[in-house]
């Protein structure tokens, strides 16, 4: 914002041509120059031109209408997801079921393990911190050293540490993890929505797109999709592990 404000963004685009052949009477018709769609090369330090002012207002007011209505459309979209789940928890048998025991998986996640108990990067176990900390090892032993040096008690107490705690983590039976999944989705649209305000026509951070996106994913649309996706390739080796797994 100091050096320049940017490309305005409306509705993921750039300013649409509101007059004949041309976004504002300023401009020449069927002119495409930047300034002329939206860029503002000013920056609030230097203060807007005119033409710059109404793009940013244009795409400050997209923000303001976003937050009114897409909050009510996250809000039911959240409404919905959570009567859908609500009746989803584990069981004594690791699979997730519902009210009607009727199997939704058969065991919560990738490894039964609860994201709230993890430890660093998403890991039931921190090694480095259970290794320093918990056992109260010296920090600068690298692995070669510590593998040599160790005593058999340590070794053994370290050992017990992460079996304790992988089975700490693993979810609890009667857990309501159908609830806490709707939650998991609603509440960062509803985040996304609030926050699209702050960014008022940067292009890059227009976030309300993925509120149409989501709909689209939870109402099952069969049509033409209006809302567009991020696919990543799957190598042939990633696909037969993920088989596998």
């Amino acid at each position: 914002m100091v050096a320049a404000v940017g490309q305005q963004s409306i509705g993921g685009k750039r300013v649409v041509d509101g007059f004949q052949d041309r976004t504002l009477p300023h401009f020449p018709k069927a002119a495409r120059q930047p300034p002329a769609k939206g860029f503002v090369k000013n920056s609030f330090f230097t203060g807007l031109a005119p033409t710059e002012f109404i793009f940013h207002a244009m795409s400050g007011r997209e923000g303001l209408v976003d937050t009114a209505v897409k909050t009510a459309e996250t809000g039911y979209m959240s409404r919905r997801l959570m009567k859908s789940l609500e009746d989803v928890s584990s069981n004594y048998d690791n699979t997730v079921r519902n009210s009607s025991s009727g199997i939704v998986r058969f065991q919560y996640g990738d490894g039964k393990l609860d994201p709230v108990d993890m430890e660093g990067k998403a890991n039931p176990v921190n090694f480095e911190r259970t290794d320093t900390a918990d056992l109260r090892l010296p920090i600068e032993l690298n692995v070669a050293n510590a593998i040599a040096n160790i005593s058999r008690r340590a070794s053994d107490e370290f050992i017990r540490l992460c079996l304790t705690k992988y089975k700490r983590s693993i979810v609890q039976p009667g857990h309501a993890v159908g609830a806490v999944g709707a939650q998991s989705i609603g509440e960062p649209g509803t985040q996304m929505t609030l926050k699209a305000f702050h960014f008022a026509g940067v292009t890059g951070m227009s976030i309300t797109q993925g509120v149409p996106c989501i709909k689209e994913i939870i109402n099952a649309f069969q049509g033409d999709q209006h809302t567009g996706y991020l696919v990543r390739a799957v190598e042939q080796g990633e696909r037969a592990s993920g088989a596998h797994g």
